[in-house]
């Protein structure tokens, strides 16, 4: 009898998993309630790989919808609040499924379809800006998510570049990451996209290797380029540096 329900359970998993998402596509108020209701469900699961795999199949959708929507954007909000959310009292819980589906993400975002390597990226990059520092995840896994995001910085859609580059932009000024900086430095001047490039120089940490591509930008045939590097030089940079 434990075991017909525990297999009940898990062929319920995926719909009770789709039936929060959805509510929580409808509108920001819910998160925090239909947070708690998530996190509850993966603590309730069998295993962390059964609710892993139900939550990802649950998603495929997404990774097929190229539209900037409203309520897909609120839904990746979500689900980036949710892969770093971390309870105390269950930490490794939390740690394990953070890692197991970003590395889920790294495979999408490889993959041959534009849509489902732009959604990885988007969610990768939404998780790294959220992430709480102390996450236990192991420095070599990082590595990896840094090598996937540092090849689709050269993705061929503009909207990939993107967000791969707001994914890396948090790991710009450690000084054990300068090829982070020096790839930055290498493409901005190529990069044909005026919201890549933007995207590009807001993430330039201020330093003497970075001035002169940042004045560069003043003089961008995008406006919004152009706004963009006054305000950081205005922020990042102290006036008597601009002598």
């Amino acid at each position: 009898m434990a075991d017909e329900t525990l297999a009940s359970q898990d062929l319920l998993l995926p719909q009770k998993i789709a039936k929060i998402l959805d509510e929580a596509r409808s509108s920001n108020a819910t998160h925090n309630r239909k947070l708690k209701e998530l996190c509850a469900l993966r603590l309730k699961s069998k295993s962390p790989l059964d609710f892993l795999t139900a939550f990802s199949k649950t998603l495929t959708p997404l990774f097929n919808f190229h539209r900037r929507i409203s309520s897909v954007e609120r839904l990746i909000r979500f689900i980036s609040l949710f892969s770093t959310s971390r309870d105390p009292n269950f930490a490794s819980h939390a740690d394990d499924f953070l890692e197991e589906f970003l590395k889920f993400l790294l495979v999408a975002s490889c993959a041959a379809n534009k849509s489902a390597r732009f959604r990885a990226c988007q969610i990768v990059s939404e998780i790294i800006m959220r992430l709480p520092d102390d996450a236990e995840v192991s420095s070599e896994f990082w590595d990896k998510v840094i090598d996937h995001m540092k090849v689709r910085v050269q993705d061929k859609v503009p909207l990939v570049r993107m967000f791969a580059v707001r994914a890396l932009s948090r790991f710009a000024n450690d000084s054990e990451n300068g090829d982070i900086l020096n790839l930055f430095l290498e493409v901005i001047p190529m990069e044909q996209n005026p919201e890549v490039r933007k995207t590009i120089l807001l993430s330039l940490p201020p330093s003497n290797a970075t001035l002169q591509v940042i004045i560069d930008c003043t003089l961008d045939v995008s406006e919004s380029v152009r706004k963009a590097a006054y305000c950081v030089l205005a922020n990042k940079f102290p006036l008597q540096s601009l002598r």
